[in-house]
């Protein structure tokens, strides 16, 4: 991602991730009028400071690398991301050479036309309102890739007298690949670093303003919910300070109305449409924008960018890349970077024990998205798989609310969202979590989740009701093996729960059902 780092009086080190799944990045040296020779040394380590201090002459940078030995690394025992990280080092049989020609590498360089419409939204950010800017166009356009960059050239670049900003709004309503939250959310952030790295080193939530929980990769399945889950987030995020919006790549029939519906409610200044030249003629949405809405049209990051070069890793492996990352991650907390523990497999893990039921519960609701489960079948239903925990706030409605659950012969307490729904105004997703058994006995759930524990007590300890939400996020079969041998917890992993080698034949895979078609013959 382009981005602009100012080191003069700073000792900060930049993480910086490099794995075969994205693009090289790419470290320039920039002139400066600063004065070098008058630069403190004395902020960065002791082997720094005597290493300038013994040069001969002051050059204009210098680059220091270092490895953080950061634990993410392991990610690459998990099938297919063998090799995203290169050559392990003991298979290195010789040294570094010098690379002349960069035309086969995966390098991506940012075109002048979306650099100049960049500078345009940053400069009338000052010089008139704070910009509000939506990226919409289709399916592996380089929406994100464009966001990332304008983010970059918000937080990291000054524009005369003013300073570089400390945060702004980053708004995600594209479920399917988010870029900071496991896939299935809808959310909203605080952004106050530039982002350098790929989704799945910065998918823990970070600074998370507001999020709902969607739970599919489309809006197609649920457009209703959908927009009010996008209209929510845009009501709580109405901040004088720069705001991106991400929007998904489905931009025909009713994904087109849907664009044009967050456009509408947006309050948006500028609307970035990346595409190519045909599919931007059928982008009807242009004709009537208001004059107030400044439209930008850039071509497609396929057009310059050799996406075939990088590793063959599709988007649902990517996806899962995230899912991988997230479950493993340690440190959701405001930190400066997430941590990973990948020593030990997930089913080693000490899972939290919640009661769902009797007086001390933590779990108040449990329930399933686009599905209509009798209550005696939740509990076959929900084991082992992923599921959102969601706080709601009944406010006063105590007995309404307790009128929704229906108790399972297993006293799980079900809960009906097609009757029920869940009013995006007064819920907020607080993360992901695995359940990975049901006591039936002590009426227990085991819960894996990397939610940090001071959020958990948060709402374990307010009035908020938190429930569990199954939707069509898939777990990897992966997280459900100890990639480090060949068993799970001592039993052979062809005999592990849940996990099945066999072919079931005609009808055995799960059923999608598409609730927004009608007939052709039914249309007036």
């Amino acid at each position: 991602m382009s981005s602009t780092f100012d080191c003069y009086n700073t000792s900060n080190w930049y993480r910086i991730y490099s794995p075969s799944t994205h693009s090289i990045p790419i470290i320039l040296s920039l002139s400066s009028n600063e004065n070098t020779t008058e630069a403190n040394y004395s902020i960065y380590s002791k082997q720094i400071n005597s290493f300038m201090q013994n040069l001969d002459r002051i050059p204009e940078s210098v680059i220091f690398v270092r490895s953080f030995n950061c634990h993410l690394i392991k990610i690459n025992n998990f099938f297919p991301f063998k090799d995203i990280w290169g050559i392990k080092k003991e298979k290195i049989i010789s040294t570094y050479d010098i690379i002349d020609n960069c035309s086969n590498l995966p390098i991506l360089s940012i075109p002048e036309l979306w650099s100049s419409t960049m500078d345009i939204i940053y400069s009338s950010n000052f010089n008139e309102k704070s910009a509000r800017v939506i990226i919409c166009g289709p399916k592996s356009s380089g929406k994100s890739t464009f966001a990332k960059n304008l983010i970059n050239k918000f937080l990291t670049q000054k524009y005369n007298d003013h300073e570089t900003l400390k945060k702004m709004v980053y708004i995600e309503t594209d479920p399917s690949q988010p870029e900071f939250s496991p896939y299935g959310l809808i959310c909203s952030h605080f952004i106050e670093k530039p982002v350098i790295n790929p989704p799945f080193t910065h998918c823990t939530l970070p600074s998370l303003l507001k999020a709902h929980f969607f739970g599919n990769t489309s809006p197609q399945n649920n457009p209703k919910y959908f927009l009010l889950c996008v209209n929510d987030i845009f009501s709580t995020c109405n901040y004088d300070i720069p705001t991106i919006i991400n929007t998904p790549g489905w931009i025909r029939g009713i994904g087109l109305e849907l664009l044009s519906e967050i456009i509408n409610s947006s309050n948006c200044t500028d609307i970035i449409y990346i595409g190519s030249k045909s599919s931007f003629e059928t982008f009807d949405i242009k004709s009537t924008l208001p004059s107030s809405i400044k439209l930008h049209t850039l071509s497609s990051i396929q057009e310059f960018f050799n996406v075939s070069e990088t590793l063959k890793i599709n988007k649902s492996d990517l996806r899962m890349l995230s899912i991988i990352s997230y479950f493993h991650s340690t440190n959701i907390s405001e930190s400066d970077y997430p941590e990973w523990n990948f020593n030990s497999s997930l089913l080693s893990m000490k899972p939290w024990i919640v009661k769902y039921d009797g007086n001390l519960n933590g779990i108040d609701a449990i329930s399933i998205l686009d599905a209509t489960i009798e209550p005696d079948d939740f509990y076959y239903a929900i084991n082992g798989t992923i599921m959102a925990l969601i706080a709601i706030d009944i406010k006063e409605n105590e007995k309404l609310w307790e009128s929704f659950i229906i108790k399972s012969k297993d006293y799980l307490p079900t809960l009906n969202l097609e009757k029920n729904p869940i009013n995006p105004k007064h819920s907020q997703c607080l993360g992901l979590c695995i359940l990975r058994g049901i006591s039936k006995e002590s009426k227990e759930l085991q819960i894996l989740t990397p939610i940090n524990i001071l959020t958990l007590n948060k709402y374990l300890n307010s009035k908020k009701k938190l429930i569990l939400v199954r939707g069509n996020i898939e777990l990897p079969a992966s997280l459900m093996l100890d990639y480090r041998k060949d068993s799970t917890t001592q039993v052979n992993w062809t005999k592990a729960p849940y996990i099945s080698m066999e072919s079931g034949g005609l009808g055995s895979k799960t059923w999608h059902p598409r609730r927004n078609i009608e007939r052709t013959t039914m249309r007036i």
